[in-house]
């Protein structure tokens, strides 16, 4: 008996499998920033981190799928905003797998944005936040990772000409998520400044 394999199946549920663990993370992401915060911001942090998701979701579905993955020049993706297109919105296997993908992608794009959310606990307002989660999963990230992931990216290895004739070898993307994640929260203590009053006594 032969049987034969779908590649594009094979793929679609190998990514979603992946993103599911590493959204998964957020659970974490979460308990470490409530250990973080005095016993009053818990809930703040809680539900900064649900708002957190669905924002990075909304910025990423509508502008940074287009910016990451879509065809382009070197330094952006310009097509595919908001999964419009038909190797998108047809239902084929193509299409399902791109979906999968969108999702691993933003599972990514999420936590690179959470490294900044528990830099800034308990100094940035929900609103401010929330803005710097729509611009971290909507542009910022989504243009990093089109430079290292992509084949048409400036930094990618497999581009024509590759940076310093090797390009950027992203180990399970750890370097586009903490390089942006890092950089964009050590960017945002620098303007808050640090939390007064946070380690001092009787608190």
């Amino acid at each position: 008996m032969q049987v034969t394999l779908d590649v594009q199946k094979v793929d679609a549920v190998f990514f979603l499998y992946c993103a599911t663990l590493v959204f998964a993370m957020q659970i974490g992401f979460t308990l470490l920033e409530v250990g973080s915060v005095s016993i009053k911001n818990t809930k703040n942090v809680l539900i900064k981190n649900v708002v957190d998701l669905c924002v990075s979701g909304l910025a990423f579905y509508a502008l940074g799928f287009g910016l990451m993955h879509g065809t382009g020049g070197g330094f952006a993706g310009a097509s595919g905003f908001a999964m419009v297109g038909g190797r998108y919105s047809s239902s084929s296997t193509e299409a399902a797998r791109w979906h999968a993908e969108a999702f691993f992608s933003l599972a990514f794009a999420s936590t690179s944005t959470t490294i900044v959310s528990g830099a800034v606990a308990e100094r940035f307002s929900f609103q401010a936040y929330a803005l710097v989660a729509a611009l971290m999963s909507g542009l910022i990230f989504p243009i990093a990772a089109h430079w290292v992931w992509t084949d048409s990216g400036w930094l990618s290895p497999s581009s024509r000409e590759p940076f310093l004739d090797v390009g950027v070898f992203d180990f399970a993307g750890s370097g586009v998520v903490h390089v942006v994640g890092g950089c964009s929260a050590l960017l945002s203590v620098i303007v808050v400044g640090p939390r007064r009053g946070r380690f001092t006594s009787g608190r």
